[in-house]
């Protein structure tokens, strides 16, 4: 079974993907808790949602793709 995301992955993955891929010199990362409040949240929970006790996406490349579609 897929675990969801805790906002602590995502922090993890986007400061490793932010450091790795900038291109600015002495550019600053910007702190993670600027982020729009309950929106991540609510990304990383959408591909577990459950209707009448199923998964709306059973599959583990279902839920990949719904978080590359949000």
């Amino acid at each position: 079974m897929v675990r969801p995301l805790t906002l602590d992955d995502a922090e993890f993955i986007a400061n490793a993907f932010a450091t790795e891929l900038m291109n600015y010199v002495n550019e600053p990362i910007p702190p993670f808790n600027t982020r729009a409040p309950n929106i991540l949240e609510s990304c990383l929970s959408e591909p577990f949602q459950t209707f009448d006790g199923k998964y709306l996406h059973s599959t583990f490349i279902e839920k990949v793709a719904t978080l590359f579609f949000i």
